[in-house]
């Protein structure tokens, strides 16, 4: 699965098992592996945030919806309201493990 996993204070995790889309990632200032299927993406300020958060969304990554701080899925809402990205945005969260949530926000 492929989704946005959490955002830190200058850099997105990802996490991608598509090869298709792990290569798409490459062409992102600041990407990084982190791990097995874990991969960053580096930003500077809330528009450059906005840009990234906007490019994977146009390659069709899920938003992690639910979290007990601030989820990129609210993160993509919150950048909205201030016009900053704009359209809808697929979600996901989870019920239990191998449980996932689809949504649209």
């Amino acid at each position: 699965m492929d989704y946005v996993k959490c955002i830190f204070e200058s850099t997105i995790h990802i996490q991608c098992e598509t090869k298709d889309l792990l290569a798409a990632l490459f062409s992102f200032n600041g990407f990084a592996k982190v791990s097995e299927s874990v991969f960053s993406v580096s930003y500077s300020n809330e528009s450059e945030l906005a840009l990234q958060l906007s490019k994977l969304n146009d390659l069709g990554f899920l938003f992690v919806n639910a979290g007990p701080d601030m989820h990129p899925g609210g993160e993509f809402l919150f950048l909205r309201q201030k016009g900053l990205v704009h359209g809808k945005i697929k979600t996901i969260s989870w019920a239990g493990p191998n449980s996932p949530i689809f949504g649209n926000a």
